[in-house]
């Protein structure tokens, strides 16, 4: 999980400084404008998820598919769907981005 945290922060506009970038006191981070995380952890906050990555995705619709043993997300998008599913909502919601974004990203 941490990898796809990566990619959505990079994706979301997050830029990743090392400790030793600025000063020996600051522990690595991410950061975007005044904003910073000691973590990107999308996986684990529906929260950050709508905050920052959701407005980004101009999504037409999302939905929670609670039916199945797995929580299945659908996010309806430039006319498509892409799917997401995990045991909570949070990874689902970030596994469906990821879809978006390598559908996006693809030559």
């Amino acid at each position: 999980m941490e990898e796809l945290n990566k990619k959505l922060a990079e994706w979301a506009g997050f830029e990743y400084i090392p400790d030793w970038q600025y000063d020996m006191n600051m522990p690595s981070h991410w950061r975007r404008g005044k904003d910073w995380f000691l973590r990107a952890d999308f996986t684990h906050s529906l929260d950050a998820c709508f905050q920052w990555l959701v407005p980004k995705a101009y999504p037409q619709r999302i939905s929670f598919d609670y039916t199945k043993a797995e929580i299945e997300c659908e996010i309806k998008c430039f006319m498509k769907s892409f799917l997401g599913k995990d045991v909570t909502e949070a990874p689902a919601l970030c596994k469906a981005i990821e879809k978006l974004i390598g559908e996006n990203n693809d030559p």
